[in-house]
């Protein structure tokens, strides 16, 4: 979203949004709704490892990139050696879900090894903004905007 300019439709922003500044503006500026994703995967609820929260509430959380190499299709994430590698020129990268299934067999191993520079590290734009909050912590957050709160602690990543 652009500040200052309203939006003409009904819509929903997603992305970049982090905490209840970003929810604020993004009303304030005509969206219907917002969704938090990476706020989320902080919490111990999110399902994501602890190797994986860990990272999103350190330092290296702020370089993130796009990559298709974790499962084929484009993403984000915490920039790190296996992206780099995925990333590197003339790499092929198989078609989903072939290659989800290809760097979900290393993560398995890398995360067991305590490794976290050869793991998916999933992550927004909004990274830096992680908290580790409960889902309690950012219900309330959402709810102190006036913004209805529609978290479930089913959904899990994969």
């Amino acid at each position: 979203m652009t500040p200052g300019v309203m939006c003409p439709i009904h819509e929903n922003k997603l992305g970049g949004i982090g905490d209840a500044r970003g929810v604020i503006a993004a009303l304030a500026l005509g969206a219907e709704g917002v969704q938090l994703g990476t706020a989320f995967l902080a919490c111990e609820e999110s399902g994501a490892s602890r190797l994986h929260r860990e990272a999103l509430l350190g330092k290296k959380a702020a370089h993130t990139g796009l990559t298709r190499g974790f499962t084929g299709r484009l993403g984000r994430g915490i920039y790190n050696r296996v992206m780099e590698e995925l990333n590197r020129e003339g790499t092929e990268i198989l078609p989903y879900p072939l290659q989800r299934t290809l760097v979900r067999n290393l993560s398995v191993a890398a995360e067991a090894a305590g490794c976290v520079d050869l793991m998916p590290l999933w992550a927004g734009q909004s990274a830096p903004l992680s908290t580790g909050c409960t889902t309690k912590c950012t219900t309330r957050l959402c709810e102190s905007t006036g913004a209805p709160s529609t978290t479930d602690p089913r959904h899990r990543l994969p």
